[in-house]
């Protein structure tokens, strides 16, 4: 190894693990449809709908990562963290961050590795059956369809946003 090269290596930060808000910072509830920035270094996601929401709705647009700051015009769906919020939402559990390894997967220290892992955990109930009783279940709201009837939507429902 060179001289040089031991320099670079002093200088590198290394980062073990990193902990990701499942939480989008826009709307404040989980991110629908997880997205970086083709620039992008970082593994924390921001919700596409809530960004484009906002986007349309500015007179005077940027479009820039609200993460990074990076120029944003094209977007990359993270298909590993959009696996982890459809097992949270199938799960019912209230689930605010979870911790990545380096290679950006689910650390196994993370409570949740275990749980989205396990197949035979299919619903809440499973989840307390199998013990992870730290996980409270995501709470419900009740809503009325326009004939009355009473429909139950998670709390993290959102709109679909079609661009023409």
């Amino acid at each position: 190894m060179s001289l040089k090269q031991r320099d670079i290596q002093k200088n590198e930060i290394k980062v073990e693990k990193s902990k990701v808000s499942l939480i989008c910072q826009f709307s404040f509830e989980l991110i629908r449809i997880p997205v970086r920035g083709e620039f992008c270094q970082h593994k924390q996601c921001f919700s596409l709908n809530s960004y484009l929401e906002l986007m349309f709705a500015m007179e005077h647009k940027k479009w820039v990562c609200p993460i990074c700051k990076k120029v944003c015009f094209n977007f990359i769906i993270d298909k590993y963290q959009q696996w982890i919020l459809d097992r949270v939402r199938q799960l019912e559990i209230n689930v605010e961050s979870v911790t990545l390894n380096q290679d950006g997967r689910v650390d196994k220290e993370d409570p949740l590795c275990q749980i989205i892992s396990e197949g035979k955990i299919r619903d809440y109930n499973d989840v307390i059956k199998w013990g992870f009783t730290q996980f409270q279940r995501k709470s419900r709201e009740i809503d009325e369809d326009d004939n009355g009837s009473s429909i139950v939507l998670g709390r993290n429902e959102g709109q679909t946003i079609i661009i023409e």
